[in-house]
């Protein structure tokens, strides 16, 4: 069934639900029908996504034990192998958690790949480390996605914007995949040399479901009716999807061009014709 756009997806009015703060201690937006079968879906998504990762957890550490160069890393990758045998859970429900959190009404939205560079550079060795991994599959993902994930980011953008869904603006942004996996890791209590193994066995194993999340994304909202998208690609410098025009043809074009060229020397029989 499609939601029109008009009433079920209209803004809501920013009361607060009396029980829900109650119940968390602060108080708590009504979640926007778009918004909360978006968060449902992916919550399946990613539960099926890091349960498949955790599952495969053990051969994926064997892929370590088969790079390893030297004694040392060698013993980093069964030590690895053991620490996660006893954190499995811990590390589901941290990955869980912050899927979750990407979803929440009251979640400011995110900066849009702005790095501070002085900052940066006052992190420990480690952190930096971490920072530039992140990174990296942060651009992974988003080459993975492609199209797919261009689109997404352009629809949950223009819900972000007109029906006042500032979560949705990062909610699905290629860095989801890779913050939430840090999240997790720092929720297991594993050290910086331990979350950066593990993030090798993300970009090798896990990565490569990014697209199928982001697929089942787009596929719910067609379903709601969000078809308002265009991607950034696809628009003129400062266009939004609001401005976009149906497309025409290259020979449609050309055609113009050469009326707008003889109207300007002064002739108006290519205008009549």
């Amino acid at each position: 069934m499609v939601i029109p756009l008009q009433s079920s997806l209209a803004p809501l009015p920013a009361a607060l639900r009396a029980g829900d703060a109650a119940v968390a201690g602060r108080p708590v937006l009504a979640t926007h029908p778009l918004q909360a079968q978006l968060r449902t879906q992916m919550m399946h998504a990613g539960e099926a996504l890091i349960r498949r990762f955790i599952a495969d957890i053990d051969r994926n550490v064997q892929s370590l034990l088969a790079e390893s160069r030297h004694a040392a890393e060698t013993r980093a990758a069964l030590d690895l192998g053991q620490t996660l045998a006893l954190q499995r859970g811990s590390l589901e429900r941290g990955f869980m958690m912050a899927l979750k959190n990407r979803f929440d009404p009251l979640k400011a939205p995110a900066s849009e790949g702005i790095v501070d560079l002085e900052r940066l550079c006052l992190l420990p060795t480690e952190d930096m480390e971490e920072h530039i991994v992140l990174s990296h599959l942060t651009q992974q993902a988003e080459q993975r996605a492609g199209e797919d994930g261009r689109q997404l980011v352009s629809r949950l953008q223009w819900a972000s914007r007109d029906l006042g869904l500032p979560a949705l603006a990062q909610a699905l942004a290629a860095d989801t995949l890779p913050s939430c996996f840090a999240q997790a890791l720092r929720h297991a209590d594993l050290d910086a040399a331990e979350r950066l193994l593990v993030l090798r066995l993300v970009e090798s194993h896990a990565l490569k479901f990014w697209p199928e999340l982001v697929r089942t994304a787009l596929t719910l909202l067609d379903q709601l009716g969000l078809h308002r998208a265009r991607t950034a690609s696809s628009l003129p410098a400062g266009a939004t999807a609001q401005d976009s025009a149906p497309m025409i043809s290259s020979a449609t074009v050309q055609t113009l061009r050469e009326a707008r060229a003889s109207l300007s020397a002064g002739s108006e029989s290519v205008l009549a014709q």
